[in-house]
């Protein structure tokens, strides 16, 4: 299952792309009594439920040898973005998509951690996994600086770009919106002159 505000944004959502491809059934619940009665609500009909946002979903194996070769440039990125996630790792849920972020499967839905808020209450500090996709040619060509100078000024503007795309994909508020169109600016207007 998996919980949002709403259908298109749940339909869309980078979480569910490896289980469409496997032809999972996913229980779209984009009403926010959902969030709660799932917290309780753990098997139906024998079948235990599962979020796609949190915990490893094992659909895939990870390819060792792509680890071995991304692991250095995911410490980084751990590095640079240590106050907002707790871990960067290869994704098992995305098939298209850059990035996209997780949870432990003990850890409170971003869903969840938005009701709250907009309810006025606290929530716990919790921070979030950023998953890769290894595939992407994204994260190929920030690989690629990073083995040429793993100290380059502009891995820190990816580290927060690849962050703030995944808090935007799973409809999240980004908490510094001028910084990223300085940064996606500063991007394009790179590669425009090329």
């Amino acid at each position: 299952y998996i919980t949002g505000d709403n259908m298109t944004a749940l339909l869309n959502s980078p979480l569910l792309e490896q289980l469409k491809a496997k032809n999972y059934e996913v229980l779209l619940m984009f009403d926010p009594i959902d969030e709660w009665v799932v917290q309780s609500l753990t098997e139906y009909d024998g079948k235990s439920l599962k979020s796609a946002e949190k915990g490893d979903l094992a659909l895939d194996k990870v390819d060792d040898d792509k680890k071995d070769k991304y692991d250095g440039l995911f410490k980084q990125l751990r590095l640079l973005l240590e106050e907002n996630i707790k871990e960067v790792k290869p994704s098992t849920r995305l098939t298209d998509s850059l990035a996209c972020l997780s949870g432990a499967s003990s850890d409170m839905s971003a869903y969840m951690e938005k009701i709250l808020k907009a309810s006025g209450q606290k929530t716990p500090d919790s921070k979030r996994i950023l998953e890769l996709n290894m595939n992407h040619p994204v994260v190929e060509k920030i690989n690629s600086i990073f083995e040429e100078d793993a100290a380059a000024p502009v891995l820190k503007d990816y580290a927060h770009i690849l962050f703030d795309l995944a808090t935007i994909s799973e409809g999240g508020k980004i908490d510094d919106p001028a910084g990223f169109t300085r940064r996606v600016g500063e991007l394009m207007s790179g590669a425009l002159k090329s």
